[in-house]
C-alpha cells in the first residue's frame, strides 16, 4: 500500500465528532484519503489527511485548510462540503472531513465503467453548476481534472479539492478566508493557540512552498494539473488563472468524456470552452453549460415514445428505444455509429413525433385513430430498421 502509515482502526478526534479510520483510499499530492467511520451515528465519511512531508511548512498547510474554509463556505449541491477541519494533536495529523463517495470520473475514461451520452452531459452540467456559483462566489477554482469530480452512489456530482483555489479581492468570502486560522475547527481549545499546535509540527517558518523544498508539489501550485492546464497557465503560471481557465480545464474533461461515449455534438460544444484565445471561448461556464443543454438528448425522446408507445400498444416505439439504448450502451462497438443514424430525424421533426404522439394519446377513443398511427409508423419503422441493423438484430 502507497500509504506513510497504517491508520486502520485509529480513532481521529474532531470537535464535531469521533472518526474510526476503516481502510485505505488513494494518495494525492497533499494528503492521503481513508475511510472511516462518525462514531455518533456510524456514516461513512471521508477523512484527509495532509501528508507529513507537507507539515514542515506554513505554507503547505495553509493550502490544505483553505480547502476545508472555503468548502465549509461554498453552499452548493454541486460542490464537496467540508464538515470539519482540524488537527489532532495526539495523533500528530492535520485532516479533513468531507462525504465518502463512490467513485470519480476517470472510471468512466478508462472505461472501467459504462456511460451513456445522457448521464455524461448531466455530469459536466452540474459540475458547471457547481463550478459557476464558485464563480459567482469570487472563488476560481484552478485545478478541474477527472479526479475532482467525484459521484456517489445515486448519481450525483461534485466538484471537490479547492486547495490551490483562488479567493479574489472581490469575494464576498475574501474577508472569512482571510481569517480561517481562527474559523476553522483547527484550534482545539480556547486556551489552545494555532501557534502552539502548529509548533508541535515543528512549523516555524512562513515562506512559499518553492522555499520549502516540497519539489513534488511545485508545478501543482505553479501550474495546476497540467493535462487540464489552459495554454496561458502553461505559459505564464496559475496566477494568471481566470474564470475561463477553469472552463478550459472543464472543456477538457468533457471533451475526454464524450469522446468517450462517441458524441460528437458534445465535443463540439466543448471544443469551444478549450478554445486556445480566452476571448473566444464562452463568455461564462454558465454559458458553456447552458450551450450543452441545447443539445437534444434523443435516448430521453425515445424514453417518451416508448412511454407512450405501451399505452397506444405500438410495438414498434418500444422496439425503437430498446433497440437504440442497445446499440447505444450495450455495444461499444457501435456508439460512434447511433449518433448519426439517430441524427437523421431532425430536431424539428421529432418535437413534431412528440407533439403527433400526444395528440394520438389524447384521441385514442375516435374511430380515426388507426390511419394517423399508421401514418405514424411510417415515418419511425425506416429508423428502426436502421437501427435493428446496428444492434445485430436483422
Amino acid at each position: 500500500m502507497d500509504y506513510e502509515e497504517e491508520l486502520k482502526g485509529w480513532e481521529i478526534k474532531g470537535k464535531a465528532d469521533v472518526y474510526t479510520v476503516i481502510e485505505y483510499v488513494a494518495k494525492g499530492g497533499f494528503g492521503e484519503i481513508w475511510k472511516a467511520e462518525r462514531k455518533s451515528n456510524h456514516q461513512p465519511v471521508a477523512i484527509k489527511k495532509l501528508l507529513s512531508k507537507h507539515r514542515s511548512t506554513s505554507s503547505s498547510i495553509d493550502k490544505f485548510f483553505q480547502e476545508g474554509a472555503l468548502t465549509e463556505r461554498l453552499d452548493h449541491p454541486n460542490i464537496l462540503h467540508t464538515y470539519e477541519v482540524g488537527i489532532d494533536p495526539k495523533k500528530n495529523i492535520c485532516f479533513l472531513v468531507t462525504d465518502f463517495l463512490d467513485h470519480d470520473l476517470s472510471v468512466y475514461l478508462r472505461k472501467e465503467r459504462e456511460i451513456d451520452s445522457s448521464s455524461a452531459q448531466k455530469i459536466i452540467v452540474l459540475v458547471a453548476e457547481g463550478l459557476h456559483y464558485a464563480h459567482t462566489q469570487g472563488v476560481l477554482h484552478r485545478d478541474v481534472h477527472p479526479r475532482n469530480i467525484l459521484i456517489d452512489k445515486d448519481g450525483q456530482v461534485y466538484l471537490s479539492d479547492f486547495g490551490i483555489a483562488k479567493v479574489l479581492e472581490e469575494s464576498p468570502l475574501k474577508s472569512k478566508i482571510d481569517n480561517f486560522y481562527s474559523n476553522c475547527a483547527r484550534v482545539r481549545t480556547k486556551e489552545t493557540s494555532l501557534e502552539s499546535e502548529l509548533a508541535k509540527f515543528g512549523v516555524t517558518d512562513t515562506g512559499d512552498a518553492e522555499d520549502s523544498g516540497s519539489r513534488e508539489i511545485i508545478f501543482t501550485l505553479a501550474r495546476g494539473n497540467p493535462a487540464y492546464a489552459s495554454l496561458e497557465v502553461l505559459r505564464r503560471g496559475i496566477k494568471v488563472a481566470t474564470a475561463k481557465s477553469d472552463q478550459f480545464s472543464l472543456g477538457q474533461v468533457a471533451y475526454e468524456l464524450f469522446k468517450v461515449i462517441g458524441d460528437q455534438r458534445l465535443c463540439k460544444v466543448a471544443e469551444t470552452a478549450m478554445k486556445i484565445d480566452p476571448d473566444t471561448r464562452f463568455p461564462s461556464v454558465n454559458d458553456f453549460k447552458e450551450t450543452l443543454q441545447t443539445v437534444p438528448d434523443y435516448l430521453h425522446q425515445l424514453r417518451s415514445y416508448q412511454d407512450i408507445g405501451k399505452r397506444l400498444g405500438l410495438a414498434e416505439l418500444e422496439q425503437l428505444y430498446q433497440l437504440a439504448q442497445k446499440a447505444h450502451v450495450e455495444n461499444p462497438v457501435n456508439k460512434p455509429l447511433f449518433q448519426p443514424i439517430l441524427g437523421q430525424v431532425e430536431d424539428e421533426q421529432v418535437a413534431q413525433y412528440a407533439q403527433f404522439l400526444e395528440e394520438l394519446v389524447q384521441n385514442t377513443g375516435k374511430k380515426d385513430i388507426q390511419p394517423a398511427v399508421l401514418e405514424l409508423q411510417k415515418k419511425v419503422v425506416p429508423v428502426l430498421r436502421e437501427i435493428e441493423k446496428l444492434a445485430g438484430r436483422t
